[in-house]
């Protein structure tokens, strides 16, 4: 069932892990819209992407695209009055246990057996220190991943707080993610 409400199992699981996986928590309706729109993006990527993978010596012509990274709403900006945004805004704040805002979107699309690796990494790392235990971030996979193909890697590392990495994770695995599926994690701050 497309965007369901938090439950208190959910709640709990959050809470205790830092992270959650929503199975079906698009509807695909909704889905197909935002998967053309990041097409769009795709095809027109010199103009509407950026290269994250760009290596040094390489032109700007001879770029490859191993990490394509855009933004929709800076092409779209009605996706942030989209039923899936503000599903995962009022699901997001049912977690974390206060009302929490949308603060940007980012799309990013490797090609199939070139595409470069996306280290391990703590998302609030890149967002600075006035977030204090704030931060949110949700991700939602267009197709199916699963071990082979890149999947997610989800970590629980106790500290109270959620989890927290210092370099490689201490107890982490891969998942299998589905089209439509949302995982929300939670990134606290020392």
């Amino acid at each position: 069932m497309p965007y369901p409400k938090a439950t208190d199992a959910d709640s709990a699981f959050f809470q205790q892990h830092g992270w959650i996986a929503v199975t079906d928590a698009i509807d695909p309706v909704d889905l197909e819209e935002v998967i053309r729109r990041c097409d769009e993006i795709l095809a027109n990527k010199e103009t509407m992407a950026y290269d994250w993978a760009w290596e040094k010596g390489t032109s700007l012509e001879e770029r490859d695209f191993k990490i394509v990274q855009s933004s929709p709403t800076k092409f779209w900006p009605e996706l942030n009055r989209s039923r899936f945004r503000r599903w995962a805004i009022e699901f997001g704040s049912d977690l974390m246990g206060e009302p929490i805002e949308f603060w940007y979107d980012q799309f990013l699309a490797k090609p199939p057996a070139r595409g470069a690796a996306t280290l391990w990494h703590q998302d609030e790392g890149y967002w600075g220190r006035n977030l204090a235990d704030r931060g949110m971030t949700c991700w939602m996979p267009f197709h199916d991943v699963d071990e082979r193909k890149a999947a997610c890697t989800s970590s629980t590392v106790a500290t109270g707080m959620g989890f927290s990495i210092t370099s490689t994770p201490t107890t982490c695995r891969a998942t299998s993610c589905t089209a439509g599926q949302m995982r929300l994690g939670r990134s606290p701050f020392p």
